[in-house]
């Protein structure tokens, strides 16, 4: 090789820093990337006498220097056609190419349970939930996708460059999951509960634990599980778990509704608007104009005062504070309490005897056989109108016939919802042995009821049991 030819060399090398040049003889040089994954030549001015450049010279020494991937001939040859017609150099043909390696996926876990999750949010998960996810037995909280393998490549040389695979997605199962295992790992709630989701460590607990008052700051709780409440639940909230509900302080003017029991250290509260369901027992220290409705039996420590109790079995005062006063107080089965009423003689009434879930269908039932009945007592009158007419049209017979049709219908409901009344009352009887128990005293102004049999206290009264007699009349022991 000339000094020439050397110098040219030297050239192109610098002006292609990123690449190696591996040949430069006869008019072209041949360049290989920095990565190796392309073939480049350049053309510039040969030696030789006729001044051309030859394709077949190209072609053999690409081969010559270890080329394995395909050599495009095509692209070689119109580059050398043009330089030998033109004399202009080219640089930078690229003849081959080699194929990058390509990455796999890693393994991520989607995200699948929670109302908050709309199109656009779900599945894309960085650790961390927003807000208290609930979930029952058996939902399905997210699934676990198996990272992806990557693609070798292979150099112009043709050496492999083996692939980047995806790493394992991370994340441990906690208490009250499991796990149903085909191509995505799909986890499931063992239980009724809330997801917890800590350290990478995935689980569901029975007990949602809120350290603060329920306000602003973590809104309404619906869930499946259990919820314990350290503070106070403020005004205009909303609870319902399918559990217990357990508050460590007061409750407002706010709905708490529970399957099973519930549990208020401190006193139910406000200006009116409050109520209190639970499927269970109740146990509350006062309550002050508010709304109870339990399907089990209510204990209480101090008074309850100006409010509307609805309770299935039991009501029962804890110590010599325990008083009812105004407001209205139903119990299925028994009353035990300190006091009612007050010096004032304010209107206090006490019931005992029925549940009242039950005589709310019987009075919803009545109003709708009232209102049946009126409706009937108009169809007859129509349908007499027909039948009196001497002659009628073709629309008028299909009138008569829908209003027999409706007649029919009303017949049906009121003889379906006076069985369904005579069940009730049935249920009703069984409260028998119900009774009223007062420790201390009985002001004046209370109104005692036993099994729709009632006592009006007209003078202060002591430590008297309200129960009715054989003959079904109240008696005081």
């Amino acid at each position: 090789m000339n000094n020439e030819k050397i110098n040219t060399a030297q050239t192109e090398k610098k002006k292609e820093s990123n690449s190696e040049i591996i040949f430069a003889e006869d008019g072209f040089s041949i360049l290989i990337a920095a990565n190796q994954l392309s073939v480049a030549v350049n053309l510039f001015a040969p030696q030789n006498e006729n001044g051309q450049i030859m394709f077949s010279k190209i072609k053999s020494e690409l081969i010559n220097a270890g080329i394995k991937t395909e050599i495009q001939d095509e692209v070689i040859k119109s580059a050398v056609v043009q330089f030998n017609n033109d004399k202009i150099p080219v640089s930078g043909i690229v003849v081959s190419v080699g194929a990058d390696n390509q990455k796999g996926k890693d393994g991520w876990f989607e995200l699948l349970c929670g109302d908050k999750l709309n199109n656009e949010s779900k599945g894309k998960f960085d650790g961390k939930i927003d807000g208290i996810i609930s979930l029952k037995q058996d939902d399905l909280i997210g699934a676990i996708h198996m990272p992806l393998n990557g693609k070798d490549g292979m150099d112009v040389f043709g050496k492999i460059i083996p692939a980047e695979h995806g790493k394992k997605y991370e994340i441990s199962l906690g208490e009250n999951v499991y796990t149903k295992e085909k191509i995505i790992i799909s986890i499931y709630s063992s239980i009724d509960g809330f997801l917890n989701i800590k350290s990478n460590i995935i689980s569901v607990t029975e007990l949602l634990t809120i350290y603060e008052d329920i306000d602003y700051r973590c809104g309404n709780i619906i869930g499946y599980g259990s919820i314990k409440v350290l503070g106070n639940v403020m005004n205009g909230y909303y609870l319902n778990l399918k559990n217990n509900i357990d508050v460590g302080g007061y409750v407002g003017d706010s709905e708490l509704v529970a399957g099973n029991n519930i549990k208020i250290l401190g006193g139910f509260m406000g200006a009116g608007s409050g109520k209190i369901k639970a499927g269970g027992n109740i146990d509350v220290k006062f309550v002050q104009d508010q709304q109870i409705y339990c399907r089990g039996s209510l204990n209480f420590i101090r008074e309850i005062v100006h409010s509307k109790i609805y309770v299935k079995d039991n009501i029962t005062g804890k110590g010599n504070h325990a008083s009812i006063i105004g407001g209205y107080t139903v119990a299925g089965k028994g009353i035990e309490i300190y006091s009612c009423g007050n010096e004032y003689g304010l209107n206090t009434i006490i019931e005992a005897g029925y549940d009242y879930e039950i005589k709310d269908i019987l009075l919803r039932n009545r109003t709708k056989i009232n209102e049946l009945k009126k409706e009937l007592k108009k169809i007859d009158k129509d349908i007499f109108g027909y039948t009196e007419m001497k002659r009628l049209n073709e629309a008028m017979y299909k009138k008569l016939k829908l209003l027999a049709d409706r007649h029919k219908e009303i017949i049906d409901d009121m003889k379906k919802l006076n069985d369904e009344n005579k069940e009730l009352i049935q249920a009703v009887r069984k409260y028998s042995g119900a009774y009223v128990k007062i420790l201390n005293t009985i002001y004046p102004g209370t109104k005692i009821t036993i099994n729709r049999k009632s006592f009006l206290v007209k003078e202060k009264l002591f430590s008297k049991t309200f129960q009715l007699s054989e003959d079904k009349e109240i008696i005081l022991v």
